[in-house]
């Protein structure tokens, strides 16, 4: 047997392995079975009900309940996953595919297919490999599966999972020529598998996350026929997660090109729109106009997000646009603003059975920096514990280091330097290590501000030219960074550094620290996901 075909097997033998893992032993015994005589020639629900006798019927109906799926129906996903990997990355013939999947004859595997996908498997192989989404584009094929559309999106998902898993073991640009390949399975979970691919694999490489987000439009674009009514709505939330993925990388004008687009679709099918899609689209436009600095557009866009998934009670989609928000506001120095909204998620998370805790421990943590800034020492500490508590059960390095540094400033206030010399000084050595650099020069900065207090002047100096200066100098050049840069070498000259200096310099360092789009093209910056304000005072 070749590679290729033991490749293919593995695959879903290891699915049948997964799914045994998380069931009851009697139905575990039923997979374990499965994996066995699956690959059998001619192997059907009918040998599971001889050779398990009167125990069969309580074990199908044990699977049903269990797995959400019919034995007959699992067993024929199964084997039809196999196969059509075997099409896609093999040159065995449909009927060397049939034997060795144990399907009776050449012709029953070809009704499997044809039944499934409206296309017999040799034409099938044909259209993949001469690039299925691009005749689906131009309108030369149209696909007339007549799989029931429950039965559809059970396979599509199926498909996914196993392209995800295969995904994972490949480098790229392996994974893009795969996924070319797999163009065919232009499922909506396909869509969601690559979208959710593009955001994981931007946060590391932001130019390899757009081109898998091309590739998730890809698959919507190829795919109009099997994805009926859902074609327009997802066409545009394709074209916005594309925006989205381009303006995180810092181009701002192909995204603004990319939602202009998702927008006209939307006039076009404003009565058949999924709502919920419309939200998303908002909200990813939100983003872009925050990244712009057109504030007031931002907070429009994302009143509408929030307004519809009010109405929809979309949760995560709530917190989304309220966390938005607020750290447009937190980017405007607007610390008292923010508390509703963070007090409206903390309530909307805190009520969910089951709560994101990370995003729980966000919100604590905003709170804390929130009620620091605005002077509430009482209101500060009770949710910085909150936070900590929550930061040592998920065990998170980064919210470790920034509430150190929230402890450091408000220890500070409470006039123990020695305790907030310490604080300080952790924070800034674990966000040093984490590479981000910025957010590490303004704790370097309050650390100054501290020893500028206790006289140690020279180790003041010491401090900003070693950490605030290099990332100043290295900030696209605005007038602000300049002034401030000139303070500092004129600070350095003289060997004395006023608390004046200080301020001003913390001042133009916090601005850069709350800007949403700091980390586009800023040297030394580290790889960060959409805007947050959860990093701090």
């Amino acid at each position: 047997m070749t590679d290729v075909v033991n490749e293919a097997r593995s695959l879903t033998l290891a699915r049948i392995a997964q799914d045994a893992g998380r069931s009851s032993e009697e139905v575990a015994k039923l997979l374990r079975y499965l994996a066995t005589h699956l690959f059998e020639v001619g192997f059907r629900t009918e040998d599971v009900r001889l050779d398990f006798g009167r125990e069969a019927a309580d074990l199908a109906q044990a699977f049903d309940a269990e797995l959400g799926i019919r034995l007959d129906d699992y067993i024929a996903e199964a084997q039809l996953e196999v196969a059509v990997r075997l099409l896609l990355d093999s040159d065995h013939t449909p009927a060397q595919i049939s034997r060795l999947l144990g399907y009776r004859t050449p012709s029953a595997f070809n009704n499997v297919v044809r039944r499934h996908f409206g296309h017999s498997p040799s034409k099938l192989r044909c259209l993949v490999r001469a690039g299925f989404a691009r005749y689906q584009r131009n309108g030369t094929v149209s696909p007339s599966s007549t799989m029931p559309k429950a039965e559809r999106a059970r396979i599509g998902r199926r498909l996914a999972e196993s392209i995800w898993d295969f995904l994972s073991r490949l480098q790229f640009p392996e994974q893009i020529s795969f996924v070319r390949r797999h163009l065919l399975f232009a499922s909506e979970e396909l869509f969601e598998l690559l979208s959710r691919f593009s955001t994981e694999l931007g946060r590391r490489n932001r130019q390899l996350g757009i081109e898998v987000a091309e590739l998730a439009l890809a698959a919507v674009e190829g795919s109009a026929g099997a994805l009926g009514d859902r074609f327009g709505s997802l066409h545009a939330l394709a074209l916005a997660r594309l925006g989205n993925s381009r303006t995180l990388a810092g181009d701002l004008h192909r995204s603004n090109d990319a939602f202009r687009m998702a927008e006209r679709i939307l006039i076009g099918i404003e009565g058949a729109i999924d709502r919920a899609v419309k939200a998303e689209v908002f909200f990813l436009k939100g983003v872009l106009r925050v990244f712009e600095r057109r504030f007031d557009e931002a907070l429009d866009v994302l009143n509408s997000s929030l307004e519809i998934s009010m109405a929809l009670k979309d949760v995560n989609m709530q917190v989304n646009a309220l966390m938005q928000r607020v750290a447009l506001r937190w980017h405007q120095d607007r610390a008292h603003e923010m508390l509703p909204d963070l007090a409206k998620v903390q309530d909307l998370l805190e009520t969910q059975p089951d709560q994101d805790r990370n995003q729980l421990l966000g919100v604590y943590q905003n709170m804390a920096a929130a009620h620091l800034d605005l002077e509430h020492g009482d209101e500060a500490s009770r949710y910085l514990s909150q936070a900590k508590e929550l930061c040592e059960e998920l065990d998170h390095t980064k919210s470790r280091h920034q509430l150190e540094w929230i402890e450091g400033r408000l220890v500070q206030r409470g006039g123990d330097a020695v305790l907030s010399d310490r604080l300080l000084r952790q924070a800034r050595l674990g966000l040093l290590a984490l590479g981000d650099r910025v957010t590490a020069s303004l704790v370097t900065v309050d650390i100054a501000i501290l020893c500028h207090e206790q006289g140690q002047f020279r180790e003041v100096l010491k401090l900003l030219v070693g950490d605030a200066l290099p990332v100043l100098e290295a900030v696209p050049l605005h007038a602000e960074a300049l002034a401030a840069i000139q303070l500092l070498h004129e600070a350095v000259a003289a060997e004395e550094a006023s608390v004046a200096t200080l301020h001003k310099v913390r001042e133009v360092l916090r601005r850069i620290h709350r800007d949403p789009a700091r980390s586009v093209g800023l040297t030394n910056a580290p790889e960060t996901e959409q805007p947050s304000p959860s990093s701090g005072p």
